[in-house]
């Protein structure tokens, strides 16, 4: 829809490919409505729906799209994250793009001058998926990706959390690497419903840091590591985790999953299988 904006004054579009395009929005719009799908699916179509809802207040249904839209979301935030602020797959990668659904619906109402349509404690319910990105936070700058994800880079979602938060000052600190902001205030930090527990000695890039990962089974792309742990001093990495690979059926596939590939326990040579 974006790239339909920014062409739509292009000669090349006609009349009817016009008309074409944007009933083929509210036709999408309809089928999402009618047949919702669930986990982070659901909550990347909710977000579709109150777009075109948003974008093409012309339709009929359009009032009606946005409110199952935000309502689906705003049932998303307790359904599929945790109240520590991690997404229910623990996987970073999905939690970063489960947040941006979030945090783009709340940017496009407030762009439309929808912010009421919002509920109130909505913004605070992201506050915490920000809160995470902060304190998970390794000396290299990187939050640590288990499960199906890399590590990631949390500046740019650490700068939209300041804006929307600017009595935060830490994520302000976190958005800049301390150039600006104030320090967090702790140290180690623990997220008892996600499971993970964070230990640094401090907050500069040749600190001590240990993440324990004694969390529940992730929703999707889980890895058997629990009990694990990742490890980072004096400016480097020492303990990793093992990554992930391609989604298919492979040898390699199953030893990224595996207790093998993670800095987890074995015990008598046998993996965890759940």
């Amino acid at each position: 829809i974006e790239g339909l904006w920014r062409t739509a004054d292009s000669p090349a579009w006609t009349p009817d490919a016009l008309c074409m395009v944007v009933k083929s929005l509210a036709e999408h719009a309809r089928h999402l409505v009618k047949w919702p799908s669930r986990g982070n699916w659901l909550t990347a179509e909710s977000k579709a729906v109150t777009i075109v809802a948003t974008l093409l207040p012309e339709f009929k249904e359009a009032d009606e799209w946005r409110r199952i839209g935000i309502e689906r979301l705003y049932r998303q935030m307790y359904d599929e994250v945790y109240p520590d602020g991690l997404e229910n797959e623990l996987a970073m990668g999905y939690n970063l793009w489960v947040l941006r659904n979030y945090s783009d619906i709340l940017d496009l109402a407030i762009l439309n001058d929808r912010r009421a349509e919002i509920p109130s404690d909505y913004q605070a319910r992201i506050e915490k998926m920000y809160n995470y990105l902060l304190y998970a936070m390794a000396p290299n700058g990187m939050v640590p990706g288990l499960n199906d994800s890399g590590n990631a880079n949390p500046t740019s979602y650490l700068e939209k959390a300041f804006a929307y938060f600017p009595e935060r000052k830490d994520f302000q600190w976190g958005a800049t690497r301390g150039k600006e902001g104030q320090v967090p205030a702790a140290t180690s930090y623990p997220f008892p419903y996600t499971g993970h527990y964070i230990l640094r000695s401090g907050w500069d890039s040749q600190a001590q840091y240990l993440l324990f990962d004694a969390g529940p089974f992730g929703s999707g792309h889980q890895h058997e590591d629990k009990l694990s742990v990742l490890m980072q001093a004096q400016g480097r990495e020492w303990i990793v985790e093992g990554g992930t690979y391609m989604y298919d059926h492979s040898r390699w596939r199953r030893y990224g999953s595996s207790t093998r590939a993670p800095n987890a326990p074995r015990i008598i040579g046998m993996s965890q299988s759940r």
